[in-house]
């Protein structure tokens, strides 16, 4: 990075140049290390030189922004979950190449009507179902699955407890599920970001974490055994990755943006936000196996993302080269095991 300039509308210039091309970057504030974020910027340093604009606001485009496109600054614009600023821009841009990293709840949000303003551009997906909505408002779309590194196999000091993702935004409601899935899977205890305490009326062990104490929110996120995701979190975050990679079994909701990445009953456990008692106690043999499990997934998974990381770039560059793409989505096999796992409940 060789220059930041000071306003409140952030800047970086980055450089690490292999071709002439200019590329500006526009980007979300809130989420701007996002590891995705960060594969995806420094992906493009390696296309040519990258100017990355964090607006203080997601649909206000600041006089900067607006100067660089009326001056025809740029040949490759990529806007990182930035979509709204990518529709007031578009008609200044033109003809030059815009690619669109969308937010998966704007893409079911928004009418296929609205998206096709884009239909002479090019969507790059990290969600299956964001993708598929695109491809059937016939609008130019490929689907990518990121994978963090593997790690080394952590000692989880606290391998019968369970860490809540996303406590800090959840309503008491919603950490009650929370605990009624730890009773469910067998957690001893909970831990979760905040302050203050709950009503008594969860009747389980919870330690709130200031979220001041990132030091201690870390350290307890990496020493469970469990990482629940609560019935209502909302979007994507590569949190749960990080957790699988270490060997801990996520229960998360059966999203679309999760059961591309988790296995039900295989790398992790899936529930239905609306039942709770479709999450069973898992034995001892059943967590080593589904943390094994999941350690390898990401293995795999990684192994495929630095692979299609060509794809990537060519997609970005519109070199016209042709990419053959295998899917190794858990969706799949998901519908199996759950119909599977139904069967054993009725069974029972």
């Amino acid at each position: 990075m060789h220059g930041c300039l000071a306003s409140p509308l952030r800047v970086f210039i980055f450089s690490d140049r292999v071709t002439d091309v200019k590329i500006c970057f526009v980007g979300r504030r809130a989420i701007a290390h996002d590891p995705i974020h960060d594969n995806l910027l420094h992906i493009l340093q390696q296309i040519g030189d990258v100017t990355a604009l964090y607006p203080p606001q997601p649909d206000v485009v600041p006089d900067p922004i607006a100067t660089a496109v009326q001056r025809a600054t740029f040949d490759l614009y990529l806007f990182w979950q930035s979509d709204e600023i990518a529709s007031r821009l578009l008609p200044a841009i033109g003809d030059r190449r815009i690619v669109v990293v969308p937010q998966d709840d704007a893409v079911r949000e928004r009418s296929p009507h609205w998206w096709q303003q884009f239909q002479t551009h090019q969507f790059a997906c990290f969600s299956r179902k964001a993708h598929e909505m695109l491809l059937r408002a016939g609008l130019h779309s490929s689907y990518f699955q990121y994978f963090p590194p593997p790690v080394p196999t952590p000692g989880l000091r606290y391998a019968t407890a369970a860490f809540c993702w996303q406590g800090q935004a959840g309503e008491n409601q919603d950490i009650q599920k929370v605990a009624e899935i730890c009773r469910m899977i067998g957690a001893t205890e909970l831990y979760t970001p905040g302050t203050g305490d709950y009503p008594e009326a969860i009747d389980f062990p919870v330690t709130r974490i200031a979220t001041d104490r990132q030091d201690l929110m870390e350290q307890a996120a990496a020493s469970c055994g469990f990482v629940i995701l609560p019935p209502h979190a909302g979007g994507f975050d590569p949190f749960f990755l990080q957790a699988m990679a270490r060997g801990q079994i996520v229960v998360a909701p059966d999203s679309a943006l999760v059961n591309d990445y988790i296995g039900h009953q295989s790398s992790g456990i899936l529930y239905p936000a609306e039942n709770l008692l479709a999450v069973s106690r898992l034995s001892n043999d059943d967590m080593d196996r589904i943390s094994a499990s999941a350690r390898s997934r990401i293995r795999l998974g990684h192994e495929r993302w630095q692979r299609d990381q060509g794809r990537l770039k060519s997609i970005l560059m519109d070199d016209g080269k042709r990419w053959s793409y295998s899917d190794y989505a858990a969706s799949f096999g998901n519908l199996l095991r759950q119909e599977a796992h139904k069967r054993t409940l009725q069974i029972n």
